[in-house]
């Protein structure tokens, strides 16, 4: 008798080990859905100024860009292109340096752009 004692005890414990670790995966999934769920960053820019401005050459602009992580954990960034369009037309490209954005912080970078001397000499601007 009380081996078959034994024998339901070890049962007993073999089901409720294996009712908790399905209980913790449930949890973890809906922690992984829902607290770790995965954003794009944000990225802004916050100021553009004229560097340099000359009708015979390209014009250089410089933007204050600010990237914005919002996730749980930190993320690296390799080299980057920005192109700038007007009315569809590249007029302008720049490329930035890679880094690394911690969790739930955000960073600031200065790029500067050219705009090509082709597109100025091809349409006009309308400023409004």
């Amino acid at each position: 008798m009380a081996e078959h004692q034994k024998l339901g005890f070890m049962k007993r414990c073999v089901c409720l080990l294996a009712l908790l670790l399905l209980l913790a995966a449930v949890l973890i999934g809906i922690a992984i859905l829902t607290v770790f769920h995965v954003n794009d960053p944000i990225m802004q820019i916050n100021n553009v100024k004229v560097a340099k401005f000359n009708l015979l050459s390209n014009t250089t602009l410089i933007a204050d860009v600010s990237m914005k992580n919002p996730n749980f954990a930190s993320f690296e960034y390799s080299n980057t292109t920005t192109t700038m369009y007007y009315r569809g037309i590249m007029v302008g490209e720049a490329r930035g340096q890679p880094g690394k954005v911690k969790a739930r912080h955000a960073i600031r970078m200065n790029m500067t752009r050219n705009l090509f001397k082709s597109f100025r000499e091809g349409e006009d601007i309308e400023l409004v």
